[in-house]
């Protein structure tokens, strides 16, 4: 465990120092409904679901613009986990959001409870449908838009 992180810490270092990109981190919550974006942005939220019953994680996402607009959604199984509840490889997602925060990009990001993040917390749970393989929603499915309503 201290290996990964230390490599994240490694990663983030390097990226905030040789990327012009601005990383703002915000330490707190601060609304429990989704917020409305400044024009020109993009909201990603993300959510990943341990399944203990059937040994899965699954992540889901959902990209809206700045009136709250579906852009698209995703889901995924990603990965079974091993003995003990941890799962085979988070040395891989620490890559993916070294790459993603390296991007020439103003990038937030901030924790959101679980209880206003129920649209990815849903696309997450449908991921366990999916295999291994992403299943890209250019529209909302109908299990969604009553939570997209209620955010």
């Amino acid at each position: 465990i201290q290996e990964v992180v230390d490599t994240g810490v490694l990663w983030a270092r390097s990226c905030t120092s040789s990327n012009p990109a601005q990383i703002l981190v915000a330490s707190t919550v601060t609304s429990t409904h989704w917020c409305p974006l400044e024009i020109g942005w993009v909201k990603l939220n993300t959510d990943e679901v341990s399944s203990i019953r059937g040994s899965n994680a699954s992540i889901g996402g959902v990209f809206r613009d700045s009136p709250a607009s579906w852009l698209c959604g995703f889901s995924m199984r990603t990965e079974t986990l091993l003995a003990g509840g941890t799962t085979s490889n988070r040395l891989q997602e620490l890559r993916l959001i070294h790459q993603l925060l390296c991007r020439n990009w103003k990038v937030q990001i901030r924790h959101i409870s679980r209880s206003p993040n129920k649209v990815v917390n849903h696309m997450a749970k449908i991921a366990n449908d999916y295999s291994n393989n992403v299943k890209i929603f250019e529209d909302p499915s109908s299990s969604i838009l009553g939570l997209l309503f209620d955010e």
